[in-house]
């Protein structure tokens, strides 16, 4: 038969001694159920492209919506959808699909895949006879509920029988057929949509939600007509029915290697007797991190968001209502187009690439779109953008809604659903749908409020998600594919491991916790920037929530990286240690350096209380160091003008934005410098970078006090002429430049490089205390000292600049290139002053 294609995968067995291959063929019984089955993804789709923009459903049920499109001239143009009412309608199917989900991870391990799919078909039959029928608010909300009951259960059932039921080598294209079909659904649904708007008497919108029975009755048809999966047959113990179904789809006899590996992992999976317990093991949480962390970036790329209210945000940009659905076709077009490209390349380049060159296209397009609307869309204006720069805009949308339709649209289902092996499969696939549709929910529920407070800044948020979820791939997502879904843990090894650092690069290592401070400072300004624009009081508010974003990126990196070896070993887990440290020294003689972390993990175990451990005189060269190390780098005065940035430039006489602009600037001048010290630390050493940096404060820090005494009188509401203030502003980013390549990064690595394993950990609970509490004391007082010490306030810390350099020259030893486990005998011991301490 033309359709059959015959091909084999050569895999290692269990021993590694011998090559076996799996034989499979491409067969009309595969393809035919992947078809069926995918019309899933319709059902979703078709659900996706809503009926938010037709005037007569809008007047019926959301007639305040209504008012304001068609009578609100004065209305914000970001605002005339700004309606929770209108948001629920459509953010309730998701969270009823979230809920629906767990009951959908029984029923696909107890009743197979097909049945799950079956039930899926009936709610969604179910909640498209209540829509169309619907006379009130509250019916049109209870079918929306029955539908996202019905996403629930075929989001947990579709992509898994693909994944299963698919041959290794065109596993990726055949599980797409999901997102396609979603895509379809989508573009038809905005088509019947434009059709039924014309329709005379105002009951086109019950047509077009009725019509969602279309694609649920072609799945339950579909559901009813095709074979469950091999892998839900033999885990439910048909072994024989299972082996038989194998063969059958495979188009050969030849299955005996695949059919042992499913009823390996099926005596596995029946071991389980709670599989979300077991999904929280550690051999699983990659699995259950990569399933999460997709999930929420798929949302937060912002294109539901788009795709949910695309004739809202074209009418928004200023089209008339038909050519908003026009608009919105487009879209959906470019979103089936697309997803082909998908199709064909996911399979040949990769899982990886598809999604790293879709950032870049996605972070570009938004940013255009931001910047455009930003110029050119007045927020009462009635005229909107120009009739070019509206199809430039409508290029951008294209060009982003094409980006992802090939690569977080459907890779964000297709990884989750083959990366968990079989015992954790089901409740892998519900955490994952549930986490889908929680993140739905939110960004529908939230967006229309979101556009009317952010404006156009929305897009510069969605981007600034988007470069986060690009690195989240670049370094943490393993490549699966070609792998066989049964040997995804032992063969899709994660690309990432923690790189603890060998002594040679230590200091560049350490520092790069000091460049990521540098740039959350630099981003901080930037969003403050942003979110003062924003009308209202939501500004700020947006502002401190974005903090949750670095720590979502720390959080999941912790669950990721490896433990380092010293700390294994200090806990007793001798063997697990010695392999952290061969996997990231990259060889196996690491003798001499595991028999000197054992030696000191020994020494460490005898000591009962580090903290006062600490005190003991071998202890106490170290303490010391640490802690003038922390209140040194306060007293540079860097906090004080990095806090309060903005505060500092009005005082010059700036105006406001000239003033976060100037912040921006000095952030910018702390990234560059931080990036020398990395460059510098392990060449120059500790020493000088600290030393040289100290006349640079000194200079600059004098000079700034001279200009502001001259020429910045205490009541001139002038401030200063433009000349001279650019100098100062000159003159700060030479302070901050040399803080950020010494006191700013060696204030946190030289006391964790210095003190012996047994005090490691109290003595940088101490350092990183004593930092607080100088942070605390300079930022509680520096508005005050200001007030009173006026210019003179750089006097003050300049003085206390001479005071540490002075340190630097007699006390401070030099850790370069020291093994941080011999740094007692070689530092402390041979040091003219401390080593007093030491015998």
């Amino acid at each position: 038969m033309a359709l059959e294609r015959s091909y084999s995968v050569s895999i290692e067995t269990a021993t590694g001694d011998r090559r076996i291959k799996l034989e499979a063929k491409i067969t009309p019984v595969v393809v035919i159920s992947c078809i069926m089955a995918a019309t899933g993804g319709l059902m979703f789709g078709y659900d996706v492209g809503g009926v938010t923009s037709m005037p007569h459903f809008l007047k019926k049920f959301f007639p305040e919506v209504y008012r304001r499109i068609e009578h609100g001239a004065k209305e914000s143009n970001y605002c005339k959808y700004d309606n929770q009412g209108l948001q629920l309608f459509t953010s309730s199917l998701y969270l009823a699909a979230l809920i629906a989900t767990f009951f959908a991870s029984y029923t696909t391990r107890k009743l197979g895949r097909r049945l799950t799919m079956v039930l899926a078909g009936l709610f969604f039959i179910s909640g498209a006879i209540l829509n169309a029928a619907a006379v009130n608010f509250a019916m049109l909300v209870i079918g929306r509920i029955l539908l996202g009951c019905g996403v629930g259960f075929g989001n947990q059932a579709v992509p898994v029988f693909l994944s299963e039921i698919a041959p290794t080598r065109i596993r990726g294209a055949l599980n797409i057929l999901f997102q396609l079909n979603v895509t379809i659904g989508i573009l038809c649904a905005n088509l019947i949509n434009y059709g039924t708007s014309k329709i005379e008497g105002g009951w086109g919108w019950r047509l077009s939600l009725g019509l969602a029975g279309v694609p649920a009755l072609m799945l339950t048809i579909g559901a009813l007509v095709v074979t469950d999966t091999p892998n839900s047959l033999i885990e439910r113990g048909r072994l024989a029915e299972g082996k038989a179904v194998l063969t059958r789809i495979r188009g050969t006899e030849h299955v005996e290697p695949e059919y042992m590996e499913i009823v390996e992992a099926s005596r596995l999976a029946a071991e389980v007797k709670h599989p979300f317990k077991n999904l929280l093991q550690r051999r699983n949480r990659p699995q259950l991190v990569i399933a999460i962390v997709m999930q929420i970036f798929q949302q937060f790329t912002g294109i539901n968001a788009i795709m949910f209210y695309a004739p809202v945000l074209f009418n928004t940009l200023g089209f008339q209502r038909d050519a908003s659905l026009y608009s919105a076709v487009i879209t959906g077009a470019v979103n089936v187009l697309a997803t082909f490209v998908s199709i064909y390349f996911v399979d040949k380049v990769g899982r990886r690439a598809l999604l790293l060159e879709a950032g870049v296209q996605m972070f570009i397009s938004q940013s255009v779109i931001a910047v455009l609307l930003g110029l050119k869309v007045k927020d009462q204006s009635s005229a909107g953008l120009t009739h070019g720069l509206a199809l430039l805009v409508v290029v951008m949308v294209c060009t982003f809604v094409s980006s992802f339709a090939w690569s977080w649209g459907p890779l964000g289902w297709l990884i989750p659903s083959e990366t968990f092996p079989l015992e954790t499969r089901s409740v892998g696939q519900s955490v994952t749908v549930c986490v889908n549709m929680l993140f739905t929910f939110i960004i529908a529920q939230a967006f229309l409020s979101m556009l009317c407070q952010m404006k156009y800044t929305i897009f510069v948020f969605f981007s600034a998600w988007v470069l986060v979820m690009s690195l989240s791939v670049l370094f943490l997502l393993p490549e699966t594919k070609n792998v066989p879904i049964e040997e995804m843990t032992e063969k899709a090894v994660p690309l990432f491991l923690s790189e603890i650092a060998p002594t040679k690069i230590r200091g560049a290592l350490n520092i790069l916790f000091q460049l990521n401070t540098t740039i959350g400072i630099l981003c901080a300004n930037l969003i403050n920037y942003g979110t003062s624009k924003i009308d209202g009081q939501a500004g700020w508010r947006i502002s401190l929530g974005l903090a949750g974003i670095p720590a979502l990126m720390l959080t999941v990196g912790s669950l990721i990286v490896t433990e380092t070896p010293n700390s294994l070993i200090e806990r007793g887990r001798l063997d697990e240690g010695k392999a952290a440290l061969q996997r990231i020294r990259g060889t196996e003689n690491v003798g001499p350096e595991f028999e000197d972390i054992v030696e000191a993990s020994r020494l460490s175990a005898e000591v009962k209380h580090p903290f006062r451990n600490l005190l003991l005189p071998k202890n106490r060269p170290q303490l010391a160091l640490a802690l003038l190390m922390q209140f040194f780098q306060q007293f540079t005065g860097i906090n004080a003008i990095m806090f309060y940035a903005p505060v500092l430039f009005s005082t010059l006489g700036f105006g406001g934005d000239a003033s976060l602009y100037s912040a921006v600037i000095t952030g910018a001048v702390n990234v560059l410098a931080t990036c020398v010290s990395i460059y510098s630390v392990d060449r120059a050493g500790r020493r000088v970078l600290l030393l040289e940096a100290g006349v640079q404060m000194i200079v600059s820090q004098l000079l700034i006090a001279i200009i502001l005494g001259l020429k910045l009188k205490d009541h001139d509401d002038d401030g200063m002429s433009s000349g001279w203030a650019i100098i100062v502003v000159i003159l700060i980013c030479i302070f901050v430049a040399a803080f950020a390549w010494s006191w700013g990064p060696l204030g946190w690595l030289i006391p964790s490089e210095i003190f012996p394993l047994e005090t490691r950990s109290a003595g940088q609970s101490v350092a990183v205390c004593s930092n607080m509490v100088f942070t605390f004391v300079i930022a509680q007082a520096f508005l005050s000292m200001l007030c009173h010490l006026k210019y003179a306030i750089f006097v003050f810390f300049s003085a206390w600049i001479i005071v540490m350099s002075i340190f630097v020259v007699f006390l401070v030893p030099e850790t370069k290139n020291v093994p941080i486990e011999e740094m007692t005998e070689r530092v402390w011991k041979q040091h003219w002053f401390w080593k007093q301490y030491m015998n």
